[in-house]
């Protein structure tokens, strides 16, 4: 790497798990398979459901990934002033319509007594259709969810993803939780 320093190619590297060092820094091959999130475990990651009232202050944040075939996943994060996260309720349903989704989304956050900050999804769903010329984002705006579209760069997602499951030297635990309430995720 003519073109970086030492410090920042270590820094770098200290960045990744071991089996990514050893393929980025010596070329080594090593074989990819099972687990996205190896280091990802119930003892670290999985805490029991929150108490509401305790995160209600923090920024809330909706995911939107839809199928119909393959199920609608709608999962509703708190991320604490210190950029702690949880994710603590999530909706995970095959054949259902947009307007069904909706509902339970509306109602979900009626529960909560309190709407999210932000709702964002796959960008797939900003697809306009052939036939009808509209999208699911539409479908979704129509019934009052509004949602922005999310960045759908794997490699950066995954390496966020990785940085909030790692234990934080500072805090001793991971930055992102996800409560038991949420199975298909965890």
């Amino acid at each position: 790497f003519p073109s970086h320093d030492k410090g920042s190619i270590d820094r770098f590297l200290r960045g990744l798990s071991e089996d990514d060092r050893k393929a980025r820094e010596r070329g080594e091959f090593v074989a990819v398979g099972g687990r996205v999130y190896r280091m990802f475990n119930d003892t670290d990651h999985v805490i029991d459901p929150v108490d509401i009232g305790k995160i209600r202050g923090w920024e809330w944040y909706v995911s939107f990934d839809h199928g119909y075939n393959n199920p609608t996943a709608i999962l509703w994060h708190a991320v604490s002033p210190d950029n702690r996260v949880i994710t603590f309720e999530e909706h995970y349903a095959s054949e259902m319509t947009v307007d069904e989704h909706a509902k339970i989304f509306h109602e979900t956050n009626k529960r909560f007594q309190r709407q999210p900050d932000y709702v964002v999804g796959d960008p797939a769903m900003h697809q306009r259709n052939g036939v009808t010329g509209t999208s699911i984002v539409q479908e979704y705006a129509d019934q009052g969810i509004f949602i922005a579209e999310g960045n759908n760069d794997v490699l950066s997602g995954v390496n966020r993803i990785i940085q909030y499951l790692r234990v934080d030297k500072d805090i001793r635990e991971p930055r992102w939780h996800i409560t038991k309430n949420c199975p298909n995720l965890i």
